[in-house]
């Protein structure tokens, strides 16, 4: 895929327990509030949350569904700012706002920022976005 400032893509995700659960499971985080709605609202929550880093890799999913094999993810990143929780649906969106240069890599890279927000337009995932290598030019 051939990338250029201002081309943009807009995703969906539903939560569910169940991937909470898994990504608990396949990262080590033990944590109860992803788990126990009890420990959660005890912890001063709503009830089980979903894990921050988890957010942060359905983003990185939807841009590699996006962008393909042709270029590789060198920087992720993004500020968690509202609990996720089972039920939501998350809509996450990235545009393309243009080339960076760094003086350790021989090649620009692309820069895509965006956010995540659930279905009320609360902001989950702010300043959110990816440093790319690769791809035509």
């Amino acid at each position: 895929m051939k990338l250029a400032p201002g081309a943009e893509v807009t995703w969906h995700c539903t939560v569910t327990r169940e991937m909470i659960a898994r990504y608990a499971q396949a990262s080590g985080d033990a944590n109860p509030i992803h788990q126990d709605d009890e420990a959660a609202r005890k912890a001063g929550l709503p009830g089980v949350v979903a894990h921050g880093l988890w957010t942060l890799g359905v983003m990185a999913e939807g841009l590699r569904a996006w962008v393909g094999s042709s270029h590789q993810v060198v920087e992720i990143f993004g500020r968690f700012s509202h609990p996720v929780r089972p039920g939501d649906t998350l809509t996450f969106s990235l545009r393309v706002v243009g080339e960076e240069r760094r003086p350790d890599l021989p090649l620009p890279l692309w820069r895509v920022e965006g956010d995540a927000t659930n279905q009320e337009g609360q902001r989950v995932l702010t300043k959110a976005g990816a440093l790319l290598k690769g791809g035509a030019r």
